[in-house]
Parts: structure tokens; C-alpha cells; sequence
């Protein structure tokens, strides 16, 4: 495990906001989600932790160009990197650095709007709620099957008028203590959201956006991992099902009453039928096989239009004499071990005295 962070300005012990964000090679899109949280509108003590876990891209150096904005921002961002992938597992680690308070779980490819967090702080803070999340938007999209599909499925009742918990979702501590660990399965979301009655659940202010799967083939496979995962918490928690009831009816009234969504009915009914043939298909594969939105995550890095900004990267030449020297020091037989660690030192100086 490795962690870096900015100077915590929170005191030890005090109440604050924590942020969870497990990562799992997500350097094309982390950066867009660390951006919409340093332009949050609140005054409150935060704590932003991300979880870079099992990944082979450069998800944590990303994450770390901001350690410095955050700080500037008043806000605490630790980058808690993991070798084990696992959405759940990273979940868990990220609780360990948990601030007493709120509790904010969001998924690296959310973007919030500016009063997103106040509004979940302040309805929590109610006593009303002890889950809620924004509004959800969904983000334009490029194909024909992706508008059609989105625009249906956002008026959805559940997802609606319902915390959803596609992508973000906050709770009070007492409602933390709901459940111990994140189980280890796909709808760890859908786990949280059905271990509170709907009285106390709540849909607050501000919104948050998501991107949808692009195009036909994408959207069946992200379709027939939720149908795996809806089916697989039916399995491992049988209790929790009953509140889940009336999802489908309230559906169809909705989908009768809105004449006009019915242009785009026939590409919802396809999506959601060709997803559970999907789902059957690869029935009790778990979490070893994840599918998710690529093509939507590659147009939301490419539509980025940073306010923020982060610390440059590291220059290439540097960078590789960092990793010779690590290579050569985990070395015990090199004949020119002591030398190579004295460069790698000087190296090593050399580098954060130019990134400061």
C-alpha cells in the first residue's frame, strides 16, 4: 500500500466531510471528478480519499497532480494506492481514513455540480435522511441507442424520484453503522440503498452526472452487469428484496403516461431484455468480469475543460531515472550497487526540488 496526501488542515478528531473514491485505472477521467469537488461551495472541513486499486495505468499519479490544489483549496486529499482490485475492498480501505461526520461514496466518473455537497451535508444534517444523493443528469450522448436509452431511463421512478445510488451517495454515521463491510459483490450500491426504508432516503438539492454507455454493444454489456448484480444481491440477501418491490409496475404506468418517451421505448425494452440474456450468459462470474462505459469515459476526457490546476508530470527522463534506480536497488547482485543508490538519491532530491 502507498499514500500520499496534502497537509491535513483537520483537526484530530473533528467532524468533517470524508470522500471516498475507489479508482481502478481511471487516469483518463479522475482528474474531470477531483475538479468538480475543489469547485464545492462549502465551508466545512474535507477529506478527499481515493483508493487507486489493481491499476495499470497511471491512476495515482494522477491523483497526485492535485494533492497541491486540494491544499490550496483547503481541502485533505489522500491518495491510498492498493495492489488488490476490488471495488468493495477499496471501499473499505477508504473508511479506514474516514473524518468523524458525513461519508460521501463516489465513483471516479461523477461529476458534480458546485452545491452538490452542501446540499447532501445540509439534508443529512436535517435529521430527515440518513441516505440521500443529488439529482441525477445524464450526460448527452453520441449515438442514437444512448440519447433513446438515457432519455427513458432517467425517468425512471426509482431513478427519479429515488437515491439511486448510480455513482454517488452520502450517509450519516448512524447510518454507516447500517453494515460493516462493503460485500464483495457488483451491486454494492443497491446493497447500501436497500439497507435503508424509503423514509429514509431522501433526494436533495443539486445534481450529478453521469455518462452513459455509447452505443448498442456497450450499453447491453454495462446493462447485463447491473442484471448480474441485481440478481446476484437477490441471492446472498434474500431480505433486502422486498424492498425492492414495485420497481417494474411503477415503470410501465410511467412509460403509459408519457407519450413522449414512446419514441424511445422500443431501444429501452431492447437494452434492458438484450441485458438479461447477458446476464444469464455469464451468470455467477461476480466481480472478475466488470464491464463499464469505455467509450462514454474517453468522450468525457476529451469534452474536460479544467478550472484547476494541477502539478505539471513528472519529465519523461526523470521519471525513467526514478525507475532505473529503484530497478537497480531492488537488485541485491549488481555490481555497482552502492554507486547506483547514491544516484538514485541525487535523482530522487533532484526531482522534488524541481516539482516544488
Amino acid at each position: 500500500m502507498t499514500t500520499s496526501s496534502s497537509s491535513s488542515s483537520v483537526p484530530p478528531g473533528a467532524e468533517g466531510i470524508t470522500i471516498c473514491i475507489p479508482a481502478h485505472d481511471e487516469a483518463n477521467v479522475i482528474g474531470v471528478c477531483i475538479e468538480s469537488l475543489l469547485t464545492q461551495n462549502i465551508d466545512r472541513p474535507v477529506r478527499i480519499v481515493i483508493v487507486p486499486n489493481g491499476c495499470t495505468d497511471g491512476t495515482a499519479d494522477e491523483c497526485r497532480r492535485y494533492i497541491q490544489a486540494a491544499e490550496t483549496r483547503g481541502f485533505e486529499l489522500l491518495v491510498c494506492e492498493v495492489l488488490e482490485g476490488g471495488k468493495p475492498g477499496a471501499l473499505d480501505h477508504a473508511d479506514r481514513f474516514a473524518l468523524p461526520g458525513v461519508r460521501v461514496y463516489l465513483d471516479a466518473d461523477i461529476l458534480l455540480s458546485p452545491d452538490a455537497l452542501t446540499c447532501m451535508v445540509d439534508e443529512l444534517e436535517s435529521g430527515c435522511a440518513l441516505l440521500c444523493a443529488p439529482q441525477v443528469r445524464v450526460a448527452p450522448g453520441r449515438s442514437y441507442f444512448t440519447r433513446c436509452y438515457g432519455q427513458v431511463w432517467s425517468q425512471v421512478p426509482v431513478v427519479r424520484s429515488g437515491v439511486v445510488g448510480c455513482g454517488v451517495y452520502a450517509v450519516r454515521e448512524q447510518g454507516r453503522r447500517r453494515w460493516s463491510q462493503f460485500p464483495r459483490i457488483i451491486s454494492d450500491d443497491k446493497f447500501v440503498r436497500l439497507s435503508f426504508h424509503p423514509h429514509e432516503r431522501r433526494v436533495c438539492g443539486g445534481h450529478f452526472t453521469i455518462q452513459m454507455p455509447e452505443g448498442l454493444r456497450e450499453l447491453v454489456r454495462v446493462r447485463g452487469r447491473w442484471c448480474r448484480g441485481n440478481n446476484e444481491l437477490a441471492e446472498h440477501f434474500p431480505l433486502l428484496a422486498p424492498k425492492d418491490t414495485g420497481r417494474y409496475l411503477n415503470t410501465m404506468l410511467l412509460l403509459v403516461r408519457r407519450p413522449d418517451l414512446w419514441p424511445s421505448v422500443p431501444v429501452f425494452v431492447l437494452v434492458f431484455f438484450l441485458g438479461e440474456i447477458a446476464a444469464r450468459r455469464l451468470a455467477g462470474v461476480g466481480l472478475k468480469r466488470w464491464e463499464r462505459a469505455g467509450r462514454a469515459r474517453k468522450s468525457l476526457s476529451a469534452s474536460r475543460t479544467s478550472t484547476v490546476t494541477p502539478a505539471p508530470t513528472p519529465a519523461p527522463a526523470r521519471t525513467a531515472a526514478l525507475d532505473a534506480g529503484l530497478r537497480r536497488l531492488r537488485n541485491p547482485r549488481g555490481t555497482h550497487h552502492s554507486r547506483d543508490a547514491v544516484r538514485f538519491t541525487e535523482y530522487l532530491g533532484d526531482f522534488w526540488r524541481w516539482r516544488a
